[in-house]
């Protein structure tokens, strides 16, 4: 098995006056294959309150040794959500 990273651009279900407007989805998956990969983060962005807008990085092999990686390995999975403000229709930002 090797360890793939595909990287989703997600938004909440629903938006709180508080919360994020949208977030990148990094995702670090052991598997047999791309597909494999792919649709384990697709089953991860299913089970949680948020949608995925786009694929920013399609499921691939990851290269580099960093703590996300060995997680994976040992745990199965990685995810992580890198959060943004929710903006107001002029552009600016809330927070």
């Amino acid at each position: 098995m090797h360890i793939y990273f595909a990287c989703y651009q997600v938004r909440p279900v629903e938006l709180e006056s508080d919360g994020a407007g949208g977030a990148f989805l990094s995702c670090w998956v052991k598997a047999l294959s791309t597909e494999q990969a792919a649709k384990a983060c697709e089953n991860y962005v299913a089970a949680i309150p948020w949608i995925s807008e786009t694929v920013v990085q399609p499921a691939m092999r990851a290269s580099s040794r960093d703590p996300h990686i060995e997680r994976a390995y040992s745990e199965g999975a990685c995810f992580e959500l890198h959060t943004w403000p929710i903006e107001d229709t002029d552009g600016q930002s809330k927070h």
